[in-house]
């Protein structure tokens, strides 16, 4: 089960006003949808994941996400970046490898 209608739920509720994981639990991570299994990538490594027998709605994706997601370390996917490009560069401030991030990027 593919497509549109299986995503939707999901991008509806991580744009939705009242997400609280957006920006904070969920920061960089990739969730992979596979019919009605959702996971919350770590990496390269799959992280928590919630399943049902049925097509999710946001309500209860929130509900599910919320519990799976309750006690997961908060991981600035920006970090890695930053001491290996800012050790190679001779960076030493997060902002100054941000700027080269970002200007390679543009």
């Amino acid at each position: 089960m593919t497509g549109p209608d299986v995503v939707a739920p999901v991008v509806t509720y991580l744009a939705g006003d009242g997400c609280p994981l957006s920006g904070h639990v969920l920061s960089g991570q990739v969730l992979p949808v596979r019919g009605t299994s959702i996971a919350a990538n770590r990496g390269w490594s799959l992280g928590p994941r919630v399943e049902r027998d049925e097509p999710w709605t946001v309500d209860a994706l929130a509900d599910a996400l919320a519990d799976a997601l309750v006690g997961v370390e908060v991981v600035d996917p920006f970090g890695a970046v930053t001491t290996a490009l800012g050790r190679a560069r001779g960076l030493s401030r997060r902002e100054d490898v941000e700027a080269v991030v970002t200007a390679q990027l543009i």
